[in-house]
């Protein structure tokens, strides 16, 4: 692969454990060193994320049935679910798109329930749900924090291994940009360049920013 143009190894921190890498990272050293080539280290992390908690099972949720989203956390089934950010309720309105397991499920927010808080969601199509499956509201900006402790040890890990590249997932705004700086910087590894992965509204919205660090 390095002689037919490899020239970046991409690290997917989502399920990548440290053990393996570090075996890959040394291959690639020896094999940089071999040929005299330059093959590019990147950590891709995994970002801010929510999930849904465990279901009983495979359910299938059922194109316009009604979905509750609980605040509190339970056994989900195809009438009710929670999921891991515990603000959750209270940052999503009435209209606003709710996208299950990587989009393949869209819930929207027909009502609020503030004696219980819970969502009441309409299926807009049919899906097989599992277990831990990811949450996405592209067009609200939630109030999670942007590096969790895995992201934080995964980028203390790419210090101590030497990467050349950090690709932050999620990247919200300049100032999660400013954040992963700031950690490279107290460990002296200004050197290692961060690429904002674009991925949600409000990236999209503070590009103009993003772009000019």
């Amino acid at each position: 692969m390095v002689n037919s143009g490899l020239n970046i190894a991409r690290f997917n921190f989502s399920h990548a454990d440290y053990e393996k890498s570090k075996f890959l990272i040394e291959t690639i050293k020896s094999l940089n060193e071999e040929l005299k080539s330059h093959v590019s280290l990147l950590l891709d992390t995994k970002g801010p994320e929510i999930r849904t908690h465990d279901f009983d099972g495979e359910v299938i949720i059922q194109k316009d049935s009604l979905v509750t989203i609980s605040s509190k956390e339970q056994l989900g089934n195809n009438r009710i679910f929670s999921v891991t950010y515990p603000n959750f309720y209270e940052e999503v309105n009435i209209g606003d798109l709710i996208y299950v397991d990587d989009g393949f499920l869209t819930l929207e927010i027909v009502q609020k329930k503030n004696d219980s808080r819970e969502l009441i969601t309409k299926a807009k199509n049919t899906h097989k749900v599992k277990s831990r499956r990811g949450i996405n509201v592209p067009n609200v900006d939630l109030n999670i924090d942007f590096i969790s402790t895995k992201d934080f040890q995964d980028i203390n890990f790419a210090i101590q291994q030497s990467y050349d590249y950090i690709a932050a997932s999620f990247t919200r705004n300049a100032q999660d940009i400013l954040d992963i700086r700031k950690i490279l910087q107290n460990n002296k590894k200004d050197s290692i360049k961060i690429i904002a992965k674009i991925e949600n509204q409000s990236g999209i919205n503070n590009i103009g920013a993003e772009k000019r660090l």
